[in-house]
């Protein structure tokens, strides 16, 4: 394992930070399961929509197996999708 820094909007980063909180699993943790749930799809070319809906769906599986409450899991997915796709700044890296 190694350690490094990432950058994401503060907002991002809370909402990671209260969702490890709730679900009692460390912030490493919640980056892992989603890059691994991601990573296919984002390999793929899949559409955001298709993307997000598949995702989401298996991270609300992993989230309900960790004990997290239904209402919550939904309460969660349905406050990320009304967020919609947020555009990039372009930093002429890839």
């Amino acid at each position: 394992m190694i350690r490094t820094t990432i950058s994401i909007p503060e907002e991002e980063f809370k909402e990671i930070k209260r969702l490890a909180t709730r679900t009692d699993r460390s912030i490493s943790w919640l980056l892992r399961q989603a890059f691994r749930l991601a990573k296919p799809r984002l390999e793929s070319g899949e559409s955001y929509a298709t993307t997000f809906n598949r995702v989401w769906s298996e991270i609300g599986g992993v989230l309900r197996q960790a004990g997290v409450q239904q209402k919550t899991v939904g309460r969660l997915i349905a406050d990320v999708r009304s967020r919609g796709p947020r555009k990039r700044a372009r930093t002429g890296m890839r």
